[in-house]
């Protein structure tokens, strides 16, 4: 059961990143650029996804003033932290 847990997490986390990528490229298309235009799949550079992690997890995202983005960011990333957390338990438990 925790493993289905696990999984329905990680499936969530990914369909709010999705959505919070599309959101930051059509509300805050300059942001997104200076992001280097990150993508949930085929950025094939490192520093764009490290520019993107630091955005999020340095809550950096609320400096824009936008609700929408603000709630989309903490979601996402609850859900990958809580997601990650899950996981270690099922392995733990393994």
């Amino acid at each position: 059961m925790l493993q289905i847990t696990a999984w329905t997490l990680t499936i969530l986390a990914f369909f709010i990143s999705w959505m919070l990528l599309r959101y930051l490229r059509k509300e805050h298309p300059k942001t997104w650029v200076q992001l280097g235009s990150p993508s949930l799949f085929g950025s094939d550079q490192p520093y764009v996804n490290t520019d993107l992690l630091r955005f999020f997890y340095r809550f950096e995202f609320i400096k824009l003033g936008d609700f929408t983005l603000s709630v989309l960011g903490v979601a996402c990333i609850g859900t990958s932290i809580f997601a990650f957390a899950v996981f270690i338990l099922c392995v733990a438990i393994s």
